[in-house]
């Protein structure tokens, strides 16, 4: 019982680095189409990330971010 715990919580683990790794992308893409200063780059950024956080879904993960999860959870010590 113990051991699918862990394993479960490993995979849950693996979704969450995957969603971030979306939000990066996200956010990257983003902050690349708009010319603003650094001073205020910083601060777009953490607004950003603040209002994206809760919008990635497990249903917006593409084929290559459900590999990615399989890939980090099979490989993972």
């Amino acid at each position: 019982m113990a051991e699918k715990s862990l394993l479960e919580e490993l995979f849950r683990d693996c979704v969450e680095q995957v969603r971030k790794e979306i939000l990066k992308k996200r956010l990257k893409t983003e902050l690349n189409t708009r010319s603003i200063s650094p001073d205020l780059e910083f601060e777009v950024s953490l607004t950003k990330i603040a209002t994206l956080q809760p919008q990635v879904k497990v249903n917006e993960f593409t084929d290559r971010d459900k590999f990615h999860i399989l890939d980090l959870f099979v490989n993972n010590e």
